[in-house]
This record gives structure tokens, C-alpha cells and sequence, in this order.
């Protein structure tokens, strides 16, 4: 992915990223590059916009009182 994608590839040096780096994930874990929602970074499609996410960030699904502010419409 990296290859064409070199802006993606200096957003993974931030300290705040995904663990693509690490080998603890691959892009296609939340991207689908051979059917994902255009327009939606290619993102795999789930019932709920994100419910992707909740996958691996279980603590951000609410309800709380203070919602975590991307959750309120939709993290990506």
C-alpha cells in the first residue's frame, strides 16, 4: 500500500497512529481497496459507520453522558 501511497506512509511516523508500522495491523484490516465506499477512504462497509472502529476500540462505544466527539456522526 505504502508503494503508491507515500502520504499515508508519513502519517504513520506521528505519534498518534495506527500500529501498521508494528505488524500489529495491516491497511486492509479497516480498508478495502477492491470494493470499500468511495469517498470513504475505500473503508469496509459495516451496518453502523462505526462499528469498523469499535472493532478494535471497543472503549469509545458509548452511550456516556460525554460522547468521545467523532463517535457523535461517524469516525472517519
Amino acid at each position: 500500500c505504502l508503494d503508491c501511497h507515500p502520504d499515508q506512509r508519513a502519517r504513520l511516523l506521528m505519534p498518534s497512529r495506527h500500529p501498521v508500522r508494528e505488524g500489529r495491523m495491516e491497511c486492509n484490516a479497516c480498508h478495502d481497496p477492491h470494493g470499500g465506499q468511495p469517498g470513504q477512504a475505500m473503508l469496509r462497509t459495516t451496518e453502523r459507520p462505526n462499528d469498523l472502529c469499535y472493532t478494535c476500540h471497543p472503549s469509545k462505544q458509548g452511550p456516556w453522558v460525554f460522547e468521545h466527539e467523532p463517535v457523535e456522526e461517524s469516525c472517519a
